[in-house]
């Protein structure tokens, strides 16, 4: 099969939803199919609307076409929108577009005769809330393809639900969910037929399963997070509880690993309010390449994800993949996954005090550390690798 793939990132840059794409299309790819890549030339997207940013350089592999886009028109369009009734379809497509990325239309054209002459079998593209859904809808209609999108859906954010984007989900073959939670939320409040959503999760690279011989006990109790420094990532009470317990545990790190953000100046802030003493036991971490994920994460005691919108999480994959015990916070798609693997424990989102009293639960217990840590080895080396996944999919698509 010809695949085209569509996200609005593409590696080194670094996002979940454009990371589960990529890895999809390698495995596409290692199993005698062909792919292209249509994106940016962004490292993320805050470089959507920051002018300054320094743009990927494009690379050597011809199979990748990174676009560049448009910065200035944000403004005229939020002008424009704000004449339009508050629920209007193209009020609500103005402000997809707000958020970007806006293709330069010469650049764009061009891939469009380009995609009509690869004649795609399948399109693959997402994630929400960004335009790629809608560039893909395009793209099919041009080329006659299948379309494939995995939104990486947040129910709570109302960027998601937005018309245009909804269209595109009815406009699609398939629907790539990554959790029962988010495919139920599509057929009860949207009315997408079942038979269409893929109900499939993301994976990992099987390389990232821990072998017996490896030692992952840290010398020091090290608590991690790995992902983006984002606002909605939750780490303002990550940060609250690890000052909570600090006391109590003289010896106990924080690790913050990701990749900075517009949100990354308050987070620093809120860090340098803190004790001088506590402030020299946390350590950020903004640039680390995959082959040393396994190191960060064998040097950690506990993995935690505060977040308060999620679609998946495989950062915790990644951790349990390492035996490792994870916290989360509550809400619907870490629940169930936590809740599924047995891996952790849950806490109240936003509260720094139950992710406290949760954080001390584990660092109190080797034993449940131990037993959380096995449970989602176990179920990830099972259900969730990459070729796992692949097959999955595949399977439904054929």
């Amino acid at each position: 099969m010809n695949i085209l793939l569509l996200t609005h990132i593409y590696p080194p840059a670094i996002d979940g939803g454009s990371q589960a794409i990529y890895h999809l299309g390698q495995q596409f790819l290692q199993n005698g199919n062909q792919i292209k890549i249509l994106s940016t030339d962004c490292n993320s997207s805050d470089d959507f609307i920051n002018p300054n940013y320094s743009p990927i350089k494009f690379s050597p592999d011809p199979n990748i076409y990174r676009l560049p886009i448009y910065h200035s028109l944000r403004r005229s369009l939020k002008a424009l929108s704000l004449f339009l009734p508050l629920n209007s379809f193209l009020r609500h497509f103005l402000e997809i577009f707000q958020k970007g990325p806006i293709f330069k239309i010469y650049p764009f054209l061009k891939f469009i005769v380009f995609s009509f002459r690869y004649h795609p079998d399948l399109i693959i593209a997402g994630p929400f809330p960004t335009t790629m859904s809608l560039y893909a809808v395009l793209l099919k209609l041009i080329t006659g393809s299948k379309l494939l999108i995995m939104p990486a859906f947040h129910p709570t954010d109302s960027d998601f639900t937005k018309k245009p984007l909804l269209t595109s989900l009815k406009a699609s073959n398939f629907i790539w969910s990554l959790t029962q939670f988010e495919t139920t939320h599509y057929t009860q409040y949207f009315g997408l037929s079942a038979t269409k959503i893929i109900t499939a999760g993301v994976g990992i690279d099987p390389k990232l399963i821990i072998n017996s011989k490896t030692k992952n006990h840290p010398d020091t109790q090290n608590i991690l997070y790995i992902g983006s420094f984002s606002a909605h990532k939750g780490l303002g009470t990550l940060v609250k509880a690890f000052n909570h317990i600090s006391a109590d545990y003289p010896h106990l790190k924080l690790t913050l690993a990701g990749q900075a953000t517009l949100f990354f100046p308050s987070l620093k802030s809120q860090i340098k309010q803190l004790p001088l003493s506590i402030q020299n036991r946390i350590e950020i971490i903004n640039k680390f390449s995959s082959s040393n994920l396994s190191d960060l994460i064998d040097n950690a005691t506990i993995l935690i994800l505060p977040s308060l919108h999620e679609s998946f999480g495989i950062v915790l994959l990644e951790a349990w993949a390492r035996q490792k015990p994870v916290i989360t916070s509550d809400i619907k798609s870490l629940q169930e996954i936590v809740k599924k693997t047995h891996g952790g424990l849950i806490f109240k989102t936003n509260s720094y005090l139950d992710l406290s009293s949760k954080i001390s639960e584990l660092l109190n217990s080797p034993i449940k550390q131990k037993l959380f840590g096995l449970n989602g080895y176990l179920y990830v080396k099972n259900n969730y690798t990459w070729p796992l996944i692949y097959q999955k999919i595949r399977s439904i698509l054929s």
